[in-house]
């Protein structure tokens, strides 16, 4: 049995997706990071490691969906 999702979107609505995806890439993520850096001797190990680990997931998964949505949308 295969499970397949399809979406019908419109442009604005691409391009919102896409806009959200550079902002979590370029704002988000690195806030994210630089607080579990900057904060990290003064927060616990394990939430410094979280809010840089969380940074780093979001950055690469936005990214490459980003990425993969840009690339499918040149193809069309």
């Amino acid at each position: 049995m295969e499970i397949a999702e399809t979406r019908k979107e419109n442009v604005s609505e691409y391009q919102k997706s896409q806009n959200v995806r550079l902002v979590d890439v370029f704002v988000i993520a690195p806030i994210l990071i630089y607080a579990g850096v900057k904060y990290r001797k003064i927060m616990p190990q394990w939430l410094a490691g979280s809010l840089i680990l969380i940074g780093a997931c979001t950055a690469i998964y936005n990214g490459k969906n980003y990425l993969v949505n840009k690339n499918q949308n040149n193809k069309v």
